[in-house]
């Protein structure tokens, strides 16, 4: 027996003769759509079409996968009192379900209304599925793998999906406002750098010029000869 990367229960038995190999003879879960990670993190999986779609998306040909796993708070910590953030943004969704709801805790007596504002205020809440014909819903404070459509309109779906700023962030451990912090820094860091740069040119070509000058000050006149000299000074005297 072998737990596979999708998550499935498989089972194998050896078979002899002519071509000796492993024959698959039992899995625990037989439909695709049924396996949490058939299309990824925030995928659609649709049975009718056996096709994957994005959860925050309506195409049918997406480009997957959808979103990274993503195990992270929602929240983030906003101004320096300390105030919590929506770190998220927010989808909604008719007609999707879990394949292994029957595996979540439930709860009754609410609305769809109430089944979201129980998330929404939740940080570690990823999502909320409501039931509109049991009146039973599910909160979903695990990191979001796939779901599968229902052709049922009472199948009510709430789900987060990190802001992707906030999410490049948290992934190189620092908070937004940091980060900003930390580019302007960069640039003021950067822009010191320039001035100094010019200004050492500018000192380099004035000592330059001004030994430039000197040197020319220096430069001997032309040779003349002591004989000529003396000859000259004969005929003035003359």
């Amino acid at each position: 027996m072998t737990l596979d990367d999708d998550g499935n229960l498989r089972a194998y038995y050896w078979t002899t003769g002519d071509s000796s190999a492993w024959t698959s003879d039992y899995k625990a879960i037989a439909e695709r759509c049924e396996l949490s990670t058939s299309c990824g993190a925030y995928g659609l999986y649709v049975p009718r079409n056996a096709q994957c779609q994005c959860l925050d998306s309506n195409s049918t040909s997406p480009v997957l996968p959808c979103h990274g796993e993503d195990t992270a708070e929602l929240c983030s910590t906003g101004s320096s009192n300390g105030s919590r953030q929506l770190g998220f943004n927010v989808v909604r969704r008719t007609r999707v379900s879990v394949a292994y709801k029957e595996e979540l805790p439930f709860r009754t007596n609410t609305t769809a209304d109430g089944c979201e504002l129980a998330c929404a205020g939740n940080c570690t809440c990823r999502g909320a599925l409501y039931n509109g014909a049991s009146g039973y819903y599910y909160l979903i404070d695990f990191p979001m793998e796939t779901l599968v459509y229902q052709a049922n309109d009472r199948m009510l779906g709430y789900f987060k999906i990190r802001k992707a700023a906030i999410a490049n962030s948290a992934r190189r451990g620092m908070s937004p406002g940091v980060n900003a912090e930390t580019v302007a820094l960069l640039l003021v860091l950067a822009g010191l750098a320039a001035a100094g740069a010019y200004w050492g040119y500018r000192m380099w070509e004035r000592r330059k010029r001004k030994r430039a000058g000197m040197e020319q000050e220096l430069v001997p006149g032309p040779y003349r000869d002591l004989k000529s000299m003396a000859s000259s000074n004969n005929s003035f005297k003359a």
